[in-house]
């Protein structure tokens, strides 16, 4: 945890008054990111998430912007296909919470989907 001095040096540092200023400017600040992760097993790229969370953690960074993130649910149904494989489709609800140096903070409300036919950790 940083003391009060670096806490003050890093308020020094961002030139927003609010969360919402600054979740404003890291959007301006985004870069596309580039397909550059491929899946061997069915041959398409994708965007990987390390690429994504990468970009934004330096930009939330530099303009003083937290996550805390609480899982309100989650859950797995399973489903056979017509080619009598089992396929997942897991869905998780959270709650994050971006929390600006200023002290202003904005919490938000989201569910997520997704479909799988491997072992992978919900």
């Amino acid at each position: 945890m940083q003391n009060t001095d670096e806490m003050q040096d890093l308020k020094a540092k961002v030139n927003h008054a609010s969360i919402y200023e600054a979740l404003a400017q890291v959007t301006r600040e985004i870069t596309a990111i580039s397909k550059d992760s491929q899946n061997e097993q069915q041959r398409f790229k994708y965007r990987g998430i390390e690429d994504f969370l990468n970009q934004v953690h330096a930009l939330y960074t530099r303009h003083g912007i937290l996550v805390f993130t609480d899982v309100l649910d989650t859950c797995e149904t399973e489903r056979t296909t017509k080619n009598n494989t089992l396929m997942f489709y897991p869905k998780a609800t959270v709650k994050p919470t971006w929390v600006h140096v200023g002290g202003h903070s904005h919490t938000g409300k989201i569910i997520g989907t997704a479909t799988h036919s491997g072992e992978h950790g919900l």
